[in-house]
């Protein structure tokens, strides 16, 4: 099927659109391997939900895009890193009681569809949606570094610290 150009959406339609359904998304583990062991790459977003909060690079779906080829987009228009889809993981259902925006006052329902990615490029390039990026370690885990309970689920559901890529 593949991308296919879509019109935008008026923004106040968006708001109520987001007020009262849950939006499709991708979330990925994208990871390269360093001195022989996996390091994540996580981000911090700008804008709620998760402001500041480092997380798995995600999007939401596009339509008649399949989620594979999206998530390798997602990378790529989020960090400027190419991607390679190692192998699904999981399903999840995440909701925030804060939504993107003060118009969206229900909060956010997000299905999310959770995908293992090996990237590679040399300089990440993000975008206006990130503040920061991180290649994050087990030893950074294991050190205690504050990540909210989403990003933890993913990255235990991944097995990326804890089996043979």
């Amino acid at each position: 099927m593949g991308e296919q150009q879509t019109e935008a959406i008026p923004k106040e339609k968006y708001f109520e659109m987001l007020s009262a359904l849950p939006v499709g998304c991708v979330d990925t583990i994208a990871y390269r391997i360093r001195d022989g062991k996996p390091e994540v790459l996580l981000v911090k977003r700008a804008q709620h939900p998760a402001k500041d909060c480092l997380y798995p690079i995600g999007k939401g779906l596009k339509k008649n895009t399949f989620s594979n080829e999206w998530a390798v987009q997602a990378i790529f228009k989020e960090t400027s890193l190419n991607a390679t889809i190692i192998r699904s993981f999981g399903f999840y259902e995440v909701m925030y009681s804060i939504g993107q925006a003060p118009e969206v006052k229900s909060g956010l329902h997000n299905p999310c569809i959770a995908y293992l990615m090996e990237v590679s490029g040399k300089d990440i390039v993000l975008d206006a949606t990130h503040t920061t990026a991180r290649w994050v370690s087990q030893k950074d885990i294991e050190n205690g570094l504050p990540l909210p309970p989403y990003t933890k689920i993913l990255l235990e559901d991944s097995e990326i610290f804890s089996r043979e890529i």
